[in-house]
């Protein structure tokens, strides 16, 4: 999910020779809120990560 939350507001479109990211055009407010959820997310994940590697799991 943290990938996904990082990568979703940089989404393109081809419109004749240019390219648009369309979420950072149409909402920046709701993509930056999508990649402070994002960094949430990429903080639990090393958190577990960390967790689980001192487990041996």
């Amino acid at each position: 999910m943290a990938v996904v939350f990082t990568l979703l507001p940089l989404s393109f479109a081809f419109g004749g020779s240019r390219v648009t990211f369309v979420l950072l055009r149409d909402a920046p407010v709701i993509a930056l809120a999508w990649w402070a959820t994002a960094a949430v997310m990429w903080m639990w994940h090393v958190r577990v990560r960390r967790r689980l590697r001192v487990t041996g799991l």
